[in-house]
């Protein structure tokens, strides 16, 4: 067995680069490939909660965070083996659904990896996985592009999700408290507002809303700003409670305004167009039905970041501004504490493998 260098997060607040254990590439399985990293993007949200050790919230497992962990899940890299049956090949550039490693095998059957468009450049690449988060939820919405849309925290996720969902032709406005966030916002090509209160009513309210914050009263303002028979979808995870804010008020907008409430949770689609591969299962083990997509729009995980790779490729998602440091392997303990505590100044944080 050979080795890899990889981030460990082995207790909370605390990760280094250790030596892990790697398959060989002449004994990687039919449907496995080897990949060599180039960069990994840090996630601002579930791998930074992770990182602090925070509660992961109720998905019907254990909700406990453990240690040690391998973090992340966004990487571009270069095939340099591959099973005849991975359906990739020795030399593409792939996004790969994996953790901060210098080297990664991968089975493809249960793990996204997925050959990168020509024209997206390698420091773009990773941000593919954070976009697909919001591109679940405009995959699965009931307003047709054309609609007014409103996202609801700019943060990675946020910001990707609202250049996603005005690449398809919504009318898109963000929302964010944070002045830096919205600038950057602009600086895509969004137009943003302080809060949800200064969205329009009437005609142009929007008929969804992202909330990408993760921050209960930020659903509150939500509902109470979109359209009449709208949608609110829950993309931001609630990694933090909030006992202080009451049910009441957030039951009877939804009641009277006729709104859907509606988990944005990715998961929620097959991983693969083939339909049959899910990631979690229902408390008995079987497999969750899988939400009902309306007809033309993406229907997997799979389909989801082709056409995010296909926006970046035409210059409709933009993620230069979006980089905000780049570090060694060596140096990511020190980023995540950068990302939890100046969040106003460090967002975007690649890792570099070369």
């Amino acid at each position: 067995m050979q080795e890899c260098n990889a981030v460990v997060v082995d207790r909370p607040r605390h990760a280094s680069v250790q030596r892990v254990p790697i398959t060989p590439a002449d004994r990687l399985g039919d449907h496995e490939v080897l990949v060599h990293s180039q960069l990994s993007l840090l996630s601002p949200g579930t791998e930074l909660a992770r990182y602090r050790g925070s509660v992961v919230p109720a998905t019907g497992q254990d909700s406990r965070a453990h240690f040690p962990f391998h973090p992340g899940y966004a990487t571009v890299g270069t095939v340099v083996a591959a099973g005849p049956a991975s359906g990739q090949q020795t030399g593409d550039r792939v996004l790969v659904h994996s953790p901060h490693q210098d080297r990664v095998v991968v089975d493809t059957r249960h793990t996204l990896c997925l050959t990168v468009p020509s024209g997206v450049a390698d420091r773009a690449v990773p941000f593919a996985r954070l976009a697909q988060v919001g591109a679940v939820s405009l995959a699965l919405c009931a307003s047709p592009p054309g609609s007014p849309l409103a996202v609801v925290g700019l943060g990675l996720v946020g910001n990707l999700a609202g250049q996603l969902a005005s690449s398809l032709g919504y009318r898109v406005r963000g929302v964010d408290p944070s002045v830096a966030r919205r600038r950057l916002a602009a600086a895509c090509g969004l137009d943003c507002v302080e809060s949800s209160a200064q969205l329009p009513g009437g005609d142009d309210a929007p008929a969804v809303v992202l909330e990408c914050s993760g921050a209960p009263a930020a659903v509150l303002g939500a509902l109470a700003a979109v359209a009449t028979c709208g949608e609110v979808f829950l993309v931001g995870a609630p990694w933090s409670g909030a006992a202080d804010i009451p049910s009441a008020p957030l039951l009877a907008t939804i009641f009277d305004r006729f709104s859907a409430l509606r988990s944005g949770w990715e998961w929620q689609l097959p991983i693969r167009r083939d339909g049959h591969i899910r990631r979690h299962s229902r408390g008995d083990g079987a497999p969750p039905a899988g939400a009902r997509v309306p007809a033309g729009r993406p229907g997997s995980i799979e389909e989801c970041t082709e056409e995010i790779l296909l926006a970046m490729a035409g210059g409709s998602i933009r993620t230069d501004s979006l980089v905000t440091d780049v570090v060694r392997p060596e140096e990511v303990d020190i980023a995540y504490r950068q990302l939890d505590e100046d969040p106003e100044h460090h967002l975007g944080v690649l890792v570099d493998w070369s």
